[in-house]
């Protein structure tokens, strides 16, 4: 088994609905903007560049949320959630590596069509 990857995911909140986006692959499932952290970048440089390349969205970085460890497919991938606060200035559009974005109400995120975990984070972590 190769290594663990290091990724990051911003949970961004703005009048009572949770952003998130879905990506273009096979399963259609909707996740919390992130990716991995690039060699030589920064946890924040590397959250700040993945909400702006899913979503168009400039954000700074706040307090961390919590982390989530996947191993399995496609190997084994520790993920950092940070809040990532949003100014509300500009619009939220699927950039170029999501397929849609959505502000969700936090009282239906649960039936969105989550990515597998991520409910029981966000419910672990107080968000919904």
């Amino acid at each position: 088994m190769s290594r663990p990857e290091l990724s990051v995911s911003g949970v961004v909140i703005h009048d009572g609905k949770l952003l998130l986006v879905r990506r273009p692959d096979p399963d259609g499932s909707w996740a919390i903007p992130g990716g991995r952290v690039e060699e030589g970048e920064s946890l924040v440089e590397a959250l700040q560049r993945e909400i702006m390349e899913e979503t168009g969205l400039q954000i700074s970085v706040g307090a961390l949320v919590g982390f989530a460890e996947r191993i399995g497919r496609p190997g084994h991938q520790v993920i950092m959630s940070f809040f990532a606060l949003w100014g509300g200035d500009g619009r939220a559009v699927a950039a170029s590596d999501a397929s849609e974005v959505a502000w969700v109400p936090l009282s239906e995120v649960e039936s969105f069509g989550l990515v597998e975990g991520l409910a029981d984070f966000l419910r672990r972590a107080g968000i919904i």
